[in-house]
């Protein structure tokens, strides 16, 4: 389960994904995420490791944080306001979108 002040998601243990709060991005349509093992909530967006260990992401795409087709075998994943880090198998740390200073 992850939250924020606008968004709810949480992760049922057949990987299925559901989404409550705010919706104005369509962050909380994810009826079609399946086998999920992982949420993390951005402002205005979702993201969804799966069993596979890729990413789905899902909202306000903005500095492409969104953008996760090349993202494979992550273990981790966290999300910040603008930005989620995945962790992969090799520990490596990859950023997504854009950490405000």
């Amino acid at each position: 389960m992850a939250s924020n002040t606008k968004n709810t998601v949480a992760v049922d243990k057949k990987g299925n994904v559901y989404g409550a709060g705010d919706n104005f991005y369509g962050q909380c349509n994810l009826n079609d995420w399946k086998d999920i093992v992982q949420v993390a909530v951005g402002d205005g967006f979702v993201v969804g490791l799966k069993r596979d260990g890729t990413v789905r992401a899902k909202g306000r795409n903005i500095y492409n944080v969104c953008e996760t087709k090349d993202l494979r075998n992550i273990k981790y994943i966290e999300a910040g306001d603008t930005y989620f880090i995945a962790i992969d198998v090799d520990n490596k740390v990859l950023l997504k979108g854009k950490m405000r200073e």
